[in-house]
This record gives C-alpha cells, structure tokens and sequence, in this order.
C-alpha cells in the first residue's frame, strides 16, 4: 500500500519564520517575552510574516536540512510527500527546483486555499503531517491526520496547548529520529508495510564494481 505525508512550506521545509521575527528585532528571550510575542504579535502577524518571507526566497533560499534528511528517509520507505503552502505569493517552481537539487525525487508541491484543511492527497487522507502553524496543526489533528508540530519560539504555547488536548499532535523541537520514530509509528497504525528502497546503494555498488573490473582489464 502507498502513502502520502505532508510538509508545510515556510517554517518547515522553509527556514524563513525565525528570520523572519529575527529581521524585526523580535528574537527568543525569556519565558514571559516569547510568551508575549507569540499572542500579541505572531498571532495576528501571522499571516504577514508568511507571506513577507516568501521574499527571502530567491535571495538567499534555505532549506531545513533537518526536514530534507527526514523526506529523504521517507522516500526511501516509499512514502510520498506533498509539499504545500497557504502563502499565495511563494514560487513553487522555485521551490520544486530547489528540491531536486539536493535530491528530492519528483516532488510535488501545491497551493492550499483558505477553506480548505488540505489533509487530502488524490482524495485519500495522508498518513501524518509536518506543520508549524497551530491553526493548520490542530485542523489536520482533528480530521484524523497525526501532525508532528515542529516547536519554534513563535508557537510553543499553541504546542504545549494543542498536544494536551489532542492526542494527534505530536510535538518536536527538530525534525530528527523522534520525528521518525512517530512517522513509523502512523505508518503502522494504517497498515502500510513498507520495504527500504536499496536501489540508489546498488546502484553506487554496481558502479564502483563496473569500474574496478574496467580498471583491472586496462591495467592488466
């Protein structure tokens, strides 16, 4: 059986939040003050600052090498990811082409509207979800669609809130072995048997051989 997943855009798959909040001289700090910023200034600039980093992009674009690690592990389990974003001024050619150069293999990348949850893939509900924004985090959970919250200074009440009141979200400080640990986990739980993908670690075997055996003809 195949499966999608899910990986939000900007925050996620994107390194553009924090820099963002960073670029207005609000940065991490104490309790109370990431606790202020994040309901009296990421809440209602929310949607700003999503759709102002999309600016970075073809400046200086940055990748969470933490999350393409993640996809890569994915991908070679069989899953298939959807990259996707609310922001409606982000180039997915950009970000499609930025994907294939650190070898994502076929992505795919879509616009979300507004109303819709965007937790389906080709009508079938996906196996879990990368998110940051709270909003979409605890849509996806209460549809049935486990969602690993990615924890930054400008969400950690909403995280602490939501993963206590919804047992879909999962939360996490960085896309590593935790975050895959709780993938394998709602693979299993959707009875999906996956069987590592070998052929990319054959094929550089197979090559070093071909070559090794061309090399021994020529020099004998």
């Amino acid at each position: 059986m195949h499966g999608y997943f899910l990986v939000d855009m900007d925050g996620v798959l994107l390194d553009t939040i924090e820099p963002a909040f960073a670029d207005r001289g609000i940065r991490d700090g104490t309790r109370m003050s990431n606790f202020y910023r994040e309901i009296f200034l990421y809440a209602p600039m929310s949607q700003f600052l999503r759709t102002n980093a999309s600016k970075q992009l073809s400046q200086d674009p940055q990748l969470r090498g933490d999350t393409v690690e993640f996809v890569e592990y994915m991908q070679s389990l069989g899953l298939t990811p959807m990259f996707q974003t609310r922001n409606p001024t982000r180039q997915l050619y950009k970000v499609t082409a930025m994907l294939e150069a650190v070898g994502i293999r076929n992505p795919f990348v879509r616009f979300i509207d507004r109303g819709d949850p965007g937790v389906l893939v080709d009508g079938k509900k996906a196996i879990f979800s990368l998110q940051d924004d709270p909003l979409d985090a605890i849509g996806a959970a209460i549809r049935g669609v486990p969602v690993i919250f990615l924890r930054g200074s400008y969400n950690r009440t909403a995280a602490k809130i939501f993963s206590s009141l919804n047992n879909n979200v999962h939360v996490v400080d960085y896309i590593g072995s935790e975050a895959r640990n709780i993938a394998i986990g709602e693979i299993r739980n959707n009875n999906i048997y996956v069987v590592p993908n070998y052929a990319p670690a054959a094929l550089v075997i197979g090559e070093a051989i071909a070559q090794h055996n061309m090399h021994s003809r020529v020099t004998r």
